[in-house]
């Protein structure tokens, strides 16, 4: 643990965690927020109903963060969701700058001091992010990943994070201030679908956006089930309806034109048609795959991969011939390079 104690000069950053069922993480968690270079913290613990020893471990930590000078606050709400546990810690929160890590990641040592230390230098700056690692935990043998970006050249991460092309979530920084100037009740809109959109979208729109190298946060992936997928295309086919709806819904409050947010809107419909697009064919559900097409023409001219799936699953002679031209092409291609 780092011996080092609170210092109240330094600008307060707010840690806000919620939690469900953590208690497998908790200890790696709070060692983690011990550790951190960065002196002056406080931090909001927010259990959603957890069934395990959440709470009990969670409060075990509470003289060992006071110990150090931080501020400790643990609120217990009934089950409701990430989105509605971290509106409990917004209430509350009074730091300058906003942390919202989630139990099961953790990060570098200096993590929170680099990203302050940045935003504290680059004023245009209103979110940070360090360097992601995605980390199998499920998969003991596979290798902590850096993620990269494609490009880092006059990003839009914007735009990024509404089409998912290019943006990375988890280990997010951003100024309260400027938080309370695009979101002036402080409060995000509460879907089961997460809240990373909710919090990082209308920054993205006002102010620049930043990854501090050297900040590593260690991202923890879970392994979905592998059991019957047919049983998973409704549960899959909801999900793509819920994100659609949260992100909609944490574009509406941004301050933007409104032929923008309109046009914006009608990006996001033709997007979102065609991740079900892709689903159903995934899942060779012929109906839904032909309805979501017909929509989709109504939306926007469909692009060649979409068109594709409308004709291999609307008529089988041309799925075969297809898959028979693919079969050959693989081949040739084998054998040359054989050769």
């Amino acid at each position: 643990m780092n011996g080092q104690c609170r210092d109240s000069r330094l600008p307060l950053v707010s840690v806000i965690t919620p939690c469900l069922n953590g208690e497998k993480y908790i200890d790696r968690y709070f060692a983690c927020i011990l550790e951190q270079t960065w002196q002056n913290i406080e931090m909001i613990f927010v259990d959603d109903g957890s069934t395990d020893r959440t709470e009990e471990k969670a409060l075990s930590y509470k003289d060992a963060l006071e110990e150090k000078g931080y501020s400790f606050s643990f609120i217990h709400q009934d089950h409701a969701g990430q989105a509605a546990a971290l509106n409990k810690g917004l209430a509350v929160f009074k730091g300058d700058y906003l942390f919202w890590p989630d139990v099961d990641d953790h990060f570098s040592q200096d993590y929170i001091q680099r990203l302050v230390e940045h935003l504290e230098k680059h004023r245009s700056t209103g979110i940070v992010q360090g360097s992601v690692v995605y980390v199998y935990e499920d998969e003991p043998d596979r290798k902590p990943e850096i993620k990269y970006r494609k490009d880092n050249t006059d990003r839009n991460m914007f735009e990024d994070y509404v089409f998912q092309k290019d943006g990375l979530f988890g280990g997010f920084m951003v100024r309260s201030s400027d938080f309370s100037e695009v979101l002036p009740g402080k409060q995000i809109y509460e879907s089961t679908a997460g809240q990373n959109w909710q919090m990082i979208l209308p920054i993205c729109y006002r102010h620049d956006f930043a990854e501090v190298e050297g900040a590593y946060y260690y991202y923890c992936i879970h392994q979905d089930s592998h059991s019957n997928r047919a049983k998973d295309y409704p549960a899959k086919l909801q999900k793509t309806y819920m994100q659609e709806d949260t992100l909609k819904q944490s574009i509406f409050p941004i301050a933007m034109p409104e032929e923008e947010k309109k046009a914006l809107f009608e990006r996001v419909d033709a997007d979102y048609t065609e991740r079900r697009i892709v689903l159903a064919f995934e899942y060779s559900m012929k109906e839904d795959l032909l309805k979501e097409y017909s929509l989709l023409k109504k939306q926007t001219l469909p692009a060649k991969q979409y068109r594709r799936m409308y004709r291999r699953t609307k008529y089988p002679l041309y799925d075969l011939i297809y898959r028979c031209a693919r079969w050959v092409k693989h081949h040739i291609i084998k054998k040359k390079t054989v050769t």
